[in-house]
């Protein structure tokens, strides 16, 4: 949460806020999480489209699975970071446009 809270804080400075967004979490190392943090990142950031996780073995993918429990959006566990930004492109081209007056 300490490493995504930055990125996605800047997220309405460059881009409208009716902009979706999917976040991308690349796994190239093991890592663990609070999979609850997911729940207050939603809250935070209601923007948030999708979440998708790349995964590079079976632990991994597994913990994606959990995570994926406590995910009120659309999401996505993948093998290769092009399969996963074809789907999050996908997924905010699908996403009808909201204009902002």
């Amino acid at each position: 949460l300490d490493q995504a809270l930055p990125l996605l804080a800047i997220w309405p400075l460059y881009y409208n806020e009716a902009q979706p967004m999917v976040y991308l979490s690349d796994r190239k190392n093991s890592y663990s999480i609070d999979p609850t943090m997911h729940l207050e990142i939603q809250r935070l950031f209601p923007f948030l489209l999708g979440y998708g996780a790349v995964v590079y073995n079976e632990i991994n993918y597994r913990v994606a699975q959990l995570e994926q429990q406590f995910l009120q959006c659309p999401s996505g566990i993948f093998h290769d970071l092009d399969a996963a930004i074809i789907w999050a492109s996908e997924l905010i081209e699908d996403t009808p446009k909201v204009s902002r007056t």
